[in-house]
């Protein structure tokens, strides 16, 4: 059911633009479809604003860490973010998709570009301040890569 995906938390001025409503909906019925072990409906969230929305998708069972959609005017950004805030850190992303094609063909390539990061094997490492994954540029390394448990969006529960 892909209503349980990625509930709406504030939606200022009660509008979203076309493009934003199509976007959720989009990847609302996706992961409907997709249903990742460790990405539970309950704890996926959204904020809109008129110029711009977040969607955040957190890794369930590991603090902070979500990856998230930054749908603005001119782009859509996907980067791994703090799951406790909406694009809490500024990035460029992982990858940066230009509105300017058919919508049709940039949701399927958000979609795309999304997957691709999901079904990543995570590999985190420690930083002193807000974790990163992968080893992205940050600050300075406190500790070695954590090793254990499986904990990709695709490894069982």
């Amino acid at each position: 059911m892909s209503e349980s995906w990625i509930r709406l938390t504030v939606a200022h001025d009660g509008s979203m633009t076309p493009l934003q409503s199509k976007i959720l909906t989009a990847v609302r019925s996706w992961l409907a479809n997709l249903q990742p072990p460790r990405l539970v409906p309950e704890e996926t969230w959204a904020v809109a604003f008129p110029r711009e929305m977040d969607i955040v998708l957190p890794l369930h069972g590991q603090r902070h860490l979500s990856f998230q959609l930054a749908v603005r005017q001119d782009r859509i950004l996907g980067d791994w973010q703090d799951a406790h805030y909406a694009w809490d850190v500024k990035s460029d992303g992982v990858f940066t998709i230009s509105i300017d094609a058919d919508e049709d063909v940039l949701i399927a390539n958000l979609l795309q570009h999304t997957e691709e990061q999901l079904r990543r094997p995570i590999r985190r490492v420690w930083w002193r301040g807000p974790s990163h994954v992968d080893g992205k540029e940050g600050w300075g390394k406190q500790s070695s890569t954590r090793q254990g448990r499986p904990v990709g969006y695709f490894d069982p529960l």
